[in-house]
């Protein structure tokens, strides 16, 4: 039997924090998810959502839907600070203190300090975010586009952006850049190249050893010396964590993610999971995906019954599957149990994983629907 009524606050929907709440709800406790955002929005298809292949309703899902169909108290606030030895927290000047924490607020997008990088570029980690740049490319009408950052986030969204582009006649002019001497420097040069190509195939520029020097009135200057007048600028550089986030001191990694033990905690009874936990020794932690979140999320949530119930915690152990960098076009690369993958394969495994993965029965039906109208290519001119 549980020990009854002991309360459990979730600070961060997303994977990690909306899983923790699906495994607790119905054990006989009170749980409660606290996020600004009034809904689940599945962020591995966001990149899809800017191409026009999935509707913005099916990428969504209210958390007052999940809330009562698993039967768990939702509260649509943003949390400002977090003290996780005493399980207290602070949310719009109130405060609250609860049983248990589990803190997965994710992260936000790191402009590296460049305030007026932050200003004036666009960025797809949110359907807000994917919302306002549709916004401005329609109105704008640029002649470029700058996706700042070359990993799988900016290259797909690169392709993305190409797909839209051809939907509504309007072909401008697409570059990655990347600081890095090469693009996915973790990736085999192999399928790398084969990436290469296919991007190549739908005229997008890959300029590497390359940085953003600077904005003009409507462009952007870049470090090769191009100047590029009307000019879109989307930021993919990379992920922070708020640091002011903490009352008390905690042990952070270079990146601002916090270090937690094997069992997922901070303290006797806090956890963090999703991408603001670091597990593990060393700087680097584990990637930050959304099947660990996920994995992360149901670990928290046994643990803590586990510690409700006296039971000894079992340590979380990483499941890998791999990775899929899917284009527009229909093609990509992968590496899923230790294969490697290229071509159409990579991208049907990551439309059926988003689908699945998907909370909500119901939008797994809309998006199958969606795709099957759309296919998995660039559409009409595929």
């Amino acid at each position: 039997m549980h020990e009854m009524g002991k309360r459990i606050a979730i600070i961060g929907g997303g994977f990690a924090g909306t899983e923790a709440a699906r495994k607790l709800s119905g054990r006989g406790q009170e749980v409660h998810l606290f996020d600004p955002r009034p809904a689940f929005e599945f962020l591995p298809l966001l990149p899809d959502l800017l191409g026009g292949r999935y509707s913005l309703e099916s990428m969504t899902g209210a958390y007052s839907f999940l809330a009562e169909k698993y039967g768990f108290t939702f509260h649509q606030v943003r949390v400002s600070s977090v003290d996780p030895r005493q399980c207290r927290f602070y949310a719009e000047g109130e405060q609250f203190e609860f049983d248990y924490l589990l803190i997965c607020p994710g992260g936000t997008t790191d402009f590296h300090g460049d305030k007026t990088a932050a200003e004036k570029s666009y960025t797809v980690r949110s359907t807000a975010g994917i919302e306002d740049l549709l916004a401005a490319y329609h109105s704008e009408n640029p002649d470029s586009v700058v996706l700042v950052g070359g990993g799988y986030t900016g290259l797909e969204t690169a392709s993305q952006l190409r797909r839209r582009a051809r939907k509504t006649d309007r072909e401008p002019e697409i570059l990655v850049i990347e600081k890095g001497e090469t693009i996915l420097a973790g990736v085999a040069p192999g399928a790398r190249s084969y990436l290469e190509h296919q991007l190549q195939k739908l005229g997008i520029s890959i300029l590497t050893s390359t940085t953003l020097n600077g904005f003009s009135e409507d462009g952007v200057r870049l470090s090769n010396g191009r100047t590029l007048d009307r000019a879109l600028v989307i930021w993919n550089a990379g992920v922070s964590f708020p640091g002011e986030l903490w009352t008390q001191e905690v042990d952070l990694d270079p990146a601002g993610r916090v270090r937690v033990d094997q069992y997922g905690r901070i303290g006797e009874r806090s956890w963090a999971a999703g991408d603001i936990a670091h597990f593990g020794e060393g700087d680097a932690g584990l990637p930050m995906a959304s099947y660990l979140a996920i994995q992360q999320g149901s670990s928290a949530a046994g643990n803590i019954l586990r510690h409700i119930e006296g039971k000894p915690l079992r340590p979380y152990r990483p499941r890998y599957y791999g990775y899929l960098i899917p284009l527009a076009s229909g093609y990509g690369i992968g590496r899923i149990a230790g294969v490697n993958l290229k071509g159409r394969l990579p991208v049907l495994l990551h439309h059926a994983a988003g689908i699945l993965r998907t909370f909500a029965p119901g939008k797994r039906i809309r998006l199958l629907k969606e795709l099957l109208r759309e296919g998995i290519g660039m559409g009409e001119n595929d």
